[in-house]
């Protein structure tokens, strides 16, 4: 019958009219409640907050600046800290020495806030106590009670994803408030600066002994290797320190050798050429054409032999006038052959001596040989007593250069401190707490909410408000843990599913299975829905491809990361292209590598990066040359996009059908979501996503416009 409730309806009208009787009581309840908040906010003494920030930054590890060591210090620096060295700051500004230090310092026992043995601080404590409750500990000191009221009314943080810590502290007085947040980051940095000065000191106490014992190790290496060289007739001399005399002496024979081998050779030389031919070769040497005596009675002989050329002329050979002029000729030939006789004879003499010279050397140079042969153990345990001279002379060297560099950092006191002092605590003029408004309006909401609830539940626990045979709320339950492939065959999730078990994402928020076509969805509404639909921790991966290798996918997948980039996404495109030409091949990556590189150990992560033009979008191309999926494992792939998701909001990664399809199998569908592009006139493959039926994978179906197309446009 129309219009009458089903079994398992509530009496609304019923429900309602209950509310509507108690809603009076309820407002006199929420008003009283906000009435007593603010009454007993007002006996609270107020509390002001004062907050100092500081930076923990590298500290180097030479305090002593070096001006030639300028630049490489500057390298040598951690430019990040990781966040075990952060909680290690913050805890040790909690500690308690250094609390102790400041309360001492600042006069704390002497205020009751911090020292309950000394009076109530406001109403509500004098109010506590006379009722028997929060009296101090008497069995307690007063250093304990200062202790543990200042942890109480203190609080240090690390600001997350940054180096910078925040001390806050809480005091009746603003100006006590601030001096406490100043005070500890002024102990805590001095600290931090006599630790290192007071270790450096017992370090220049402990190298002092050893320098001086050091010392005289030296001298006597030194003493003992130069009388071990003058008791075995190694001595030096001379430019060079290095080689003994004897040696000195052997290089000077060897040298002298090898000149008089080279005159000996000259001299042989020329006698060989004086005695060719005959011995006409002689007129040919230098030495014959150079000679004064030669040339002058070449000279004669060519004066005569014109003369004899004019007589033959006119007299007859028996002429006593021509017989005369032969005759000088021919003495004058005698005088040319017994001059060039006596030069020959010299060069043959010159020979000689060259030759004994050579013997002469050659037999004391074997005669050094043998010497140094005879001298080559002393020569050995000369080198040891020296090496050992010397590398006590180094030890000593570097341990005089470490003190003073340790007495330098000693007395100046001034160390690289690795917290600065960002901004101090300033008196605040407004309380931190109680917020009287804000606590009086939040009780009277809880008040209210909580009154309405158990109003409502009151109604429905009565018999006229919920049917007898009211039994709960169905449940939906679906077959899951199958993946069919193109063939419809069922195979294992275990072999490939969306989210495998072990998978690095298992425990963030799914959104909903959408394998329905989004054909009236444009990029925009994409954009937003996957933004809302992102994980709090880590990035949301989206595989997005073509459904099949004629479709390319860059135009939208451009489109859908600048729309992410609106809604202020990291967003980071993976251009998963394996056959050398990349979807995006209008942008130039310049000296930029590529993934491939990445996982061969050829590259960096600030190598493979780029960023699109006029865009906050990233950009990582996968290979440069053709590459099969062999190429990739899945235990690099995994680590690669698993950092990408740290660093990005959005890892969106665009290929082509087939591409794509190789990588979902092979990382087993490690994905958020999936957006497959269809031209207008391919139908819709619902429930699937690049030929598999998945289950737990936010799948969307976009269609582009085309002529005559029977789906809707999209903007």
């Amino acid at each position: 019958m129309a219009g009458t409730p089903g079994a398992h309806d509530i009496d609304v009208s019923s429900l309602w009219s209950g509310v509507r009787k108690a809603l009076p009581g309820l407002m006199i309840c929420t008003v009283a409640s906000g009435a007593l908040t603010f009454a007993g906010l007002a006996f609270v003494a107020p509390r002001f907050q004062a907050e100092t920030q500081l930076t923990i930054t590298a500290k180097r590890s030479n305090a002593i600046s070096d001006a030639k060591n300028d630049a490489s210090a500057a390298a040598s620096i951690t430019p990040r800290l990781d966040r075990e060295a952060i909680n290690t700051h913050v805890r040790a500004l909690v500690a308690p020495d250094l609390l102790i230090t400041v309360a001492k310092e600042l006069d704390l026992a002497k205020r009751p806030e911090f020292n309950a043995a000394l009076g109530p601080v406001d109403t509500i404590d004098r109010i506590m106590r006379l009722v028997g409750i929060g009296h101090p500990n008497m069995r307690q000191s007063t250093e304990e009670r200062v202790l543990e009221a200042l942890k109480a009314q203190m609080s240090v943080a690390a600001a997350r994803e940054s180096r910078f810590l925040s001390i806050r502290a809480y005091s009746t007085d603003p100006a006590v408030a601030a001096k406490i947040t100043n005070a500890i980051a002024e102990a805590y940095r001095r600290s931090l600066r006599e630790i290192p000065v007071r270790e450096t000191n017992e370090a220049v106490e402990a190298l002092l002994p050893k320098i001086e014992q050091l010392r005289d190790e030296v001298l006597n290496a030194e003493a003992a290797a130069k009388r071990f060289r003058a008791e075995t007739n190694q001595l030096t001399g001379g430019s060079s320190t290095a080689a003994t005399l004897e040696q000195q002496r052997l290089t000077a024979l060897t040298s002298n050798l090898a000149r008089a081998e080279a005159e000996e050779s000259g001299s042989e030389a020329k006698l060989r050429a004086a005695q060719d031919q005959g011995g006409r070769g002689a007129q040919s040497l230098g030495e014959v054409q150079q000679s004064k005596v030669i040339q002058d009675l070449i000279a004669e002989r060519v004066r005569v032999e014109r003369q004899v050329n004019e007589a033959r002329a006119v007299l007859l050979p028996a002429h006593p006038r021509m017989r005369q002029l032969n005759a000088d000729l021919a003495g004058i030939r005698r005088s040319i052959s017994g001059e060039i006789e006596n030069i020959v004879s010299g060069i043959r003499k010159q020979l000689r001596v060259n030759q004994l010279r050579t013997e002469r050397l050659r037999a004391q140079i074997d005669g050094l040989k043998q010497t140094a042969v005879a001298n080559s153990s002393n020569e050995a345990r000369l080198k040891g007593y020296e090496a050992s001279a010397r590398a006590k002379r180094n030890e000593l060297e570097r341990l005089q250069k470490q003190l003073e560099d340790n007495r330098t950092v000693v007395e100046t006191a001034r160390v690289p401190v690795e917290a600065t002092i960002v901004s101090r605590g300033r008196p605040s003029g407004e309380p931190a707490y109680p917020k009287k408004g804000a606590s009086t309006l939040l009780v009277m909401a809880a008040t209210m909410m909580l009154g309405m609830a158990l109003i409502i539940v009151k109604e429905l626990m009565m018999p006229e408000s919920v049917p007898h045979n009211r039994r709960g709320s169905d449940k939906r339950n679906a077959a899951r843990g199958l993946i069919i492939d193109d063939a419809e065959e069922a195979v294992p999730q275990s072999k490939l599913a969306s989210r495998g078990p072990g998978s690095r994402k298992s425990d963030k928020k799914r959104s909903a299975s959408s394998p329905a076509a989004a054909s009236a969805t444009t990029m925009r509404n994409h954009a937003k829905h996957y933004h809302d639909t992102k994980p709090a921790e880590g990035g949301h991966r989206l595989l997005m491809a073509g459904a099949d290798n004629t479709i390319d996918p860059s135009d939208e997948a451009i489109e859908l990361a600048n729309e992410l980039s609106e809604l202020c996404d990291r967003v980071v495109i993976v251009d998963w292209t394996l056959d050398g030409e990349p979807l995006l091949d209008d942008i130039d990556i310049g000296l930029a590598r590529t993934m491939a590189e990445l996982l061969s150990d050829r590259a960096e992560f600030e190598d493979i990066v780029v960023a699109l033009p006029d865009s906050n979008v990233h950009y990582i191309r996968t290979s440069q040359g053709r590459h099969s999926t062999n190429a990739f494992d899945e235990v690099g792939l995994n680590l690669v996009f698993d950092a990408l998701d740290e660093t990005y909001d959005h890892v969106l990664i665009v290929g082509r059908h087939d591409d794509a399809r190789n990588l979902f199998e092979m990382i087993q569908g490690r994905f958020d979501a999936g957006l497959v592009i269809h031209d207008a006139a391919l139908a819709d493959r619902s429930g699937a996503f690049l030929g598999f039926a998945v289950d737990g994978l936010d799948v969307v179906h976009h269609h582009r416009t085309t002529a005559g197309s029977p789906y809707p446009a999209h903007a």
